[in-house]
């Protein structure tokens, strides 16, 4: 494919009122293509209806078995036992999750997020992943729910955030022979898998500046690879809202400023990067 595909996504729609804001705005000016909604968090609905309202269709599911903000947690759709910490809400990171979960209380909640989004009236574009924790990891140990994701992508027709080529570049540190397991059988169902997937770290340096950001996401763009590449996002707009969730938050505003940026929204067309979306993808893999 000797053509340069890009998915501006926004994760974690949903997470709260600033976060939603922020993807509003991204998706009414067509400033990104993409976004993953939270089933569990605490402004889902919010996300869900004004998506209905607007019959947006470039919407998917963000499949959340983690909760990681100290003062913004969530629990499961299930509430699983084996899926919750003291407090009743999921585990604040992988790790935690992989150390007590257990396999089918896992399983019931990845179907009860699917069944979720289905009801909720949003056009179903895809599904992707909060914190990685279904995907392959560096020296395994991790359970692989990815086969039974995969079974409900293939369910509801839809593709899934996962690079089908980015592993076996130098310095991916994914075992090739469980990547490459996961992706046969993605393919073997149907179901469209992205083949890059780039994103930028989720705090910057002290010292580092807006224009900083702006001048490694503008480089990244002019050095795509051919194919489809998918680079996301966790947009928001400044609130004291946001500032009390996350520590982070300032790289969260930055994000959403980058997104609306005359100059980022030049280099898209001026390295010859054509905009898609899911649904688009799938049409180029069929």
């Amino acid at each position: 494919m000797k053509q340069k595909y890009l998915i501006l996504n926004a994760d974690d729609f949903g997470m709260c009122h600033s976060y939603n804001q922020a993807i509003f705005d991204l998706l009414e000016a067509g400033a990104i293509t993409s976004s993953t909604l939270m089933p569990v968090a605490p402004a889902r609905d919010e996300a869900a209806a004004w998506c209905v309202r607007h019959n947006v269709r470039s919407v998917g599911l963000h499949l959340t078995l983690t909760s990681e903000w100290p003062s913004w947690r969530w629990p499961s759709l299930t509430r699983s036992p084996s899926l919750a910490d003291e407090t009743g809400n999921l585990w604040r990171n992988c790790a935690l999750l992989w150390a007590h979960a257990r396999p089918e209380e896992v399983a019931e909640e990845l179907d009860a997020q699917f069944a979720w989004f289905a009801r909720s009236g949003i056009f179903f574009s895809h599904a992707d992943n909060h914190m990685g924790s279904v995907y392959p990891q560096p020296g395994g140990g991790a359970p692989d729910y990815l086969p039974l994701v995969f079974a409900r992508c293939q369910q509801y027709g839809i593709g899934f955030r996962m690079y089908s080529q980015s592993y076996r570049q130098p310095g991916m540190t994914i075992s090739r022979q469980a990547a490459e397991t996961d992706i046969s059988l993605a393919e073997a169902l149907g179901v469209a898998l992205v083949d890059h997937l780039f994103a930028f770290p989720f705090s910057s340096p002290p010292e580092a500046s807006y224009d900083d950001v702006k001048r490694a996401a503008c480089r990244l763009l002019y050095e795509l690879p051919d194919g489809v590449s998918e680079l996301y996002f966790h947009p928001s707009v400044e609130s004291d809202e946001l500032k009390r969730i996350v520590p982070s938050w300032q790289r969260r505003v930055w994000d959403y400023r980058l997104l609306l940026d005359d100059d980022f929204r030049f280099s898209i067309r001026d390295a010859g990067i054509t905009l898609i979306n899911y649904r688009q993808m799938a049409a180029l893999r069929r």
